[in-house]
């Protein structure tokens, strides 16, 4: 088996995949793929793209038909803040803006509430104005996920981790 390896910038940060597979053509082929997978998640879930899906959200507080993967990494975090009390709350963005100085804390803490955000295949929308989602807890292990599945499916069988079948 060979070493093959890839990267780019994703989710506003540098992101590396690896590969052992003894051709270099599929490896090749299946990092591309995968890579490519990343850039579509990030182009749904990124703070970083004004034109994201995430962006258009915060933007006009609703988004109308929202792509399936966006839908599940919603609904999962959503799980999750039922899960947890909230303590896991995708709607923390203000306070994020307001640590930034962009807003004051009080009035970004009003405007946090993951129970004020409602998601269905139809529609998601923000409970109020100013409310904001960020997915940086949850998108990148999403985008993870979506990667190792894409270099699965590509016949890769040894990716994403340190250790090798050397």
């Amino acid at each position: 088996l060979q070493e093959f390896a890839t990267g780019g910038v994703v989710f506003g940060t540098t992101v590396s995949l690896r590969v052992l597979h003894d051709d270099a053509s599929t490896a090749h082929t299946a990092l591309s793929a995968a890579m490519q997978a990343l850039r579509e998640v990030d182009h749904l879930m990124s703070l970083h793209r004004h034109d994201s899906a995430l962006s258009q959200l915060n933007r006009d507080g609703v988004l109308d038909h929202p792509d399936p993967r966006l839908l599940a990494v919603l609904q999962a975090a959503q799980s999750t803040a039922r899960m947890t009390g909230g303590a896991f709350d995708v709607t923390v963005q203000p306070l994020w803006d307001a640590a930034s100085g962009q807003t004051d804390s009080a009035t970004a803490l009003a405007r946090v509430g993951w129970h004020k955000l409602a998601v269905d295949t139809a529609q998601v929308r923000l409970g109020e104005a100013g409310m904001a989602v960020t997915l940086n807890g949850i998108a990148q292990g999403y985008g993870a996920d979506v990667a190792l599945a894409t270099l699965r499916a590509h016949g890769i069988q040894h990716a994403l981790d340190r250790k090798s079948t050397r």
